[in-house]
């Protein structure tokens, strides 16, 4: 047992749920596990059995149900969106349940892109080009997110999410433009949906690309139907840091904290910022250890 003030952490023998399929040839055959609770109480996990590339994602994987608080373990062959990897499921209002599966990225490597209004560094060059000025295949896909969302005496049914646009910047890496998804739960306060956005990038309120990847707070006042972008989280004005993989909790005295990872080749402690107004300001980052 772990005991922190009034936190007690019980500790018991590891469970091994899947064994990837050999001769490992890879850095990490199963990769990027998510754990989520299914509205009817059961454990699920998931993970991603494809290469890590955004040209490669998207695709449903293994995964794995624990109808004994993680004892067993079991395929799951429920909702087939629901096995697609980096895809937690949320618990919403109304005693709702949302997922957004990770998308497969678009191809764009034949199609005839805009003059880049920026670049960025990360794994390599990240171009930034201006939304407006991309086809309208690009601009639907930016658009919406698909999505599921559970209801109670309905079960799981597909949607489709409005994603806040104004200023977006899609991006491009080796030929993919990617999306973003829900690859951490979303925070629920008081009535609003939070979550901390990085693969969508941005104009900074002067106007300007980042030079960096930056992390901005999405908020949805209408559980989860469409999302606006209400705050810059974090953002490196030299580019030096590149922020990614953010998530957000509240805490004892009532503010958001964001949490994130500021390293890509290079190795970088993560960041923390706070924000006392419900997300619109935070203050600087600073690194957590």
């Amino acid at each position: 047992m772990i005991a922190i003030d009034n936190i007690r952490l019980m500790l018991g023998e590891p469970v091994l749920v899947a064994v990837s399929p050999g001769p490992e040839a890879r850095w990490g055959y199963y990769q990027f596990p998510k754990l989520s609770t299914l509205p009817t109480g059961e454990l699920l996990l998931t993970i991603n059995t494809s290469a890590d590339d955004d040209l490669e994602y998207g695709q449903p994987s293994p995964a794995y149900v624990s109808r004994d608080e993680g004892r067993t373990w079991a395929r799951y062959s429920g909702e087939p969106g629901l096995t697609v990897s980096h895809s937690p499921i949320s618990a919403v209002g109304g005693g709702e349940y949302l997922c957004t599966p990770f998308p497969r990225a678009l191809d764009v490597r034949d199609d005839v892109m805009p003059q880049p209004v920026g670049t960025l560094s990360s794994y390599g060059e990240v171009r930034l080009y201006r939304l407006e000025e991309c086809s309208p295949q690009v601009q639907a896909y930016l658009a919406r997110l698909a999505a599921l969302r559970w209801k109670p005496g309905s079960g799981w049914g597909a949607e489709e999410i409005d994603w806040d646009t104004r200023g977006l910047l899609a991006r491009s890496f080796a030929g993919a433009l990617s999306r973003t998804s829900f690859q951490y739960p979303l925070l629920c306060v008081e009535g609003a949906l939070f979550y901390p956005e990085y693969v969508t990038n941005y104009l900074l309120p002067d106007g300007s690309p980042p030079k960096g990847m930056a992390v901005h707070l999405m908020a949805s006042m209408d559980n989860g139907h469409s999302f606006q972008r209400v705050g810059l989280i974090a953002h490196d004005p030299q580019g030096q840091d590149n922020f990614s993989e953010a998530t957000i909790a509240r805490n004892v005295r009532g503010e958001l904290v964001c949490v994130i990872r500021r390293a890509d080749h290079r190795q970088k402690p993560m960041a923390i910022t706070f924000s006392g107004d419900m997300g619109r300001h935070w203050s600087p980052y600073r690194d957590l250890f």
